[in-house]
């Protein structure tokens, strides 16, 4: 089996990112990290499809994948719902990669999500 460097940037910025998301999503390696009964994820990507298919969530690649590399998470004009919050939130928390800003305005997120969505960093 393939393994990816879960740390690589190459896998959260860009174009080809969002397809290598949805590549991994289609296939069976999604569910590799927690078909072992192993509660501890270290890959974002798949500590957020697990998140996705718990709470019943539709997973969406633009949550996970910024269009350029920047150490600035912008939540803004994104619909984040409570549910797409937390999954969100688990995936942020096991960034390798520093994250030094985020900003979460007109989201529709209430302030309890919005906390949750910080205590992750």
């Amino acid at each position: 089996m393939h393994e990816d460097n879960y740390e690589d940037p190459k896998f959260y910025f860009g174009d080809e990112a969002k397809e290598e998301f949805w590549d991994l999503y289609k296939s069976e390696r999604r569910f590799k990290d927690y078909n072992t009964g192993v509660d501890d994820i270290k890959d974002p990507r798949f500590a957020y499809l697990k998140t996705c298919k718990e709470l019943k969530v539709y997973p969406k690649a633009s949550m996970l994948i910024r269009q350029k590399k920047s150490n600035h998470i912008d939540y803004s004009n994104f619909l984040l719902l409570n549910k797409s919050a937390v999954a969100v939130a688990e995936a942020v928390k096991r960034y390798t990669l520093p994250v030094d800003s985020i900003t979460l305005s007109n989201n529709g997120l209430k302030p309890k999500e919005c906390t949750l969505m910080i205590e992750s960093f």
